[in-house]
């Protein structure tokens, strides 16, 4: 239950599908089914349900272990900033699935989200658009019915009855796993509370639908597709290996991108205290001297050596560049990179904060370049 709590510190800075066989369980709120974790959370009723309400906290549901089925409860909340959510396949390790609602985004393009946490570390920045969030317009100090079919690989979610967002493909490596609901208070809200009811699952096969679309992918020749990913470091020690290109000591690890081309540092390094910088490393081979362009992006701070020398030096933090900027990740920016004839070293020194640990790049013009980067195989 930490690895729960502290996520969720992390995170405050057609109608019905056919589901699995069989009938649901009803999970109560109470003592009996449901293990508290939290600041301020507690049993209650409200609009007539027993439900279970929360202002900062979690619940996990006792002796619960899903893989594919179905989830259904109720929700309700006003229209402050609050991030309440279930968390499914869930292990003690700190990974899981995670759909939850932003409430005070409601009809906005961001009004919830998917994501896998891992490591208890919050991915959104990584994981946005098609097949993350979706539009949905939420019934405010009313109960809101939430369901989600759970497939082996992918999942749909139904808001209201009406089929909202579809998942095709989960990201975290669980399989299977508790069950959880938890709620965290954004910054400014001091009292909202969010309540849930009518909780009820099921765990049992459930095939994929035949028209769940295909996971997105991106096909950008140049893209780098597997980084050399340390272990996590402190800060001096990340640059100064960066600067000397002194690899050796540190636990590396073969990362390949994720489908949409962006690294996920976190499936190779877990942020620990002061040590939460990671450096991903490549090389590339020139036919001759030549300065390409490389589009990049990445979370939360960067800094980028080639061939040791420090070239860039930026910050993609959530709110660093105007009050709305999120930080999500993407090829976003052009850096200039002179190459010699023969191998280079690209290293990017990522810092991670909060909502993903990620990096990406691309070459615009790959012609006279090799690289084992290139290619997804280890």
């Amino acid at each position: 239950m930490r690895r729960l709590m502290l996520f969720l510190a992390a995170l405050a800075v057609a109608a019905g599908a056919g589901g699995a066989d069989g009938e649901l369980i009803a999970a109560p709120f109470d003592a009996a089914h449901w293990e508290l974790d939290g600041g301020d959370i507690g049993f209650a009723t409200y609009l007539g349900e027993p439900a279970l309400r929360i202002h900062q906290g979690s619940a996990m549901l006792r002796g619960s272990d899903i893989g594919t089925g179905t989830i259904e409860y109720d929700i309700a909340f006003q229209a402050e900033r609050e991030f309440p959510g279930v968390h499914f396949r869930g292990r003690e390790a700190g990974d899981w699935e995670y759909f939850y609602l932003r409430p005070h985004k409601s009809s906005g393009w961001d009004s919830n989200q998917y994501m896998p946490v891992i490591g208890g570390a919050a991915t959104w920045q990584i994981y946005s658009g098609a097949g993350f969030n979706s539009t949905e317009t939420y019934k405010l100090g009313a109960w809101n019915r939430i369901r989600i079919e759970v497939y082996p690989n992918s999942a749909d979610v139904f808001i209201n009855g009406v089929r909202s967002l579809r998942i095709p493909e989960l990201k975290s490596s669980s399989t299977h796993g508790f069950l959880a609901v938890d709620s965290a208070a954004g910054a400014g809200n001091t009292t909202g509370q969010v309540y849930y009811a009518n909780f009820r699952y099921r765990s049992a096969p459930n095939a994929r639908p035949a028209d769940m679309p295909a996971p997105p992918s991106a096909d950008l020749p140049g893209l780098i597709r597997r980084w050399q990913v340390s272990e996590a470091l402190g800060a001096d020690d990340a640059g100064r290996r960066a600067a000397a290109m002194d690899w050796a000591g540190p636990r590396w690890s073969s990362l390949p991108v994720e489908r949409h081309g962006v690294a996920n540092l976190a499936r190779a390094a877990t942020r620990a205290g002061l040590k939460r910088f990671a450096i991903a490393r490549f090389e590339v081979a020139a036919e001759q001297p030549a300065t390409k362009m490389l589009r990049l992006g990445y979370s939360d701070i960067a800094r980028i050596y080639v061939n040791g020398t420090l070239l860039y030096r930026g910050d993609n933090s959530q709110y660093s560049r105007d009050p709305g900027f999120l930080g999500i990740v993407g090829l976003h920016e052009t850096l200039a990179v002179p190459l010699r004839a023969g191998r280079n070293e690209i290293a990017f020194v990522v810092e991670e904060n909060s909502g993903g640990w990620g990096a990406q790049a691309q070459f615009v013009d790959p012609s006279g370049l090799a690289s084992s980067a290139f290619d997804e195989s280890p």
